[in-house]
């Protein structure tokens, strides 16, 4: 079933404006994590079009749904997040991780002044 969900996770992410062919594309990896109360998985990739120099992070957030099938449930997703000298990738995807991780927290959104109510 992994293989089956880093495909959605692709086609979901990249369906438009990206060259398959052209290109450049890595999966980095899967992380478990939960949100408002479900569990979600969190892929990670990084990318850049043909002409670009630098890599850029992507993300995508998927909840199962609660029969377990192969169904998945989009929560959120970045792309084009600049990978910037001063950071590492793993510093970056933690940095991420931590946002997914309060978008449901009633005051994560006060106190941040994002409203992620739309993603549930």
């Amino acid at each position: 079933m992994d293989s089956i969900q880093l495909k959605i996770a692709k086609s979901s992410l990249y369906n438009y404006s990206f060259n398959f062919e052209k290109d450049s594309l890595e999966f980095i990896t899967k992380k478990d994590v939960f949100v408002e109360k479900h569990d979600a998985y969190v892929y990670f990739f990084k990318s850049k079009k043909e002409k670009d120099d630098k890599w850029e992070m992507d993300y995508i957030v998927f909840q199962l749904n609660d029969d377990k099938d192969i169904s998945l449930i989009q929560v959120t997703s970045d792309k084009g997040i600049a990978i910037k000298k001063d950071k590492d990738f793993d510093e970056l995807m933690e940095d991420k991780l931590k946002e997914i991780r309060i978008e449901g927290h009633r005051r994560a959104k006060e106190d941040s002044g994002y409203d992620f109510s739309s993603y549930y």
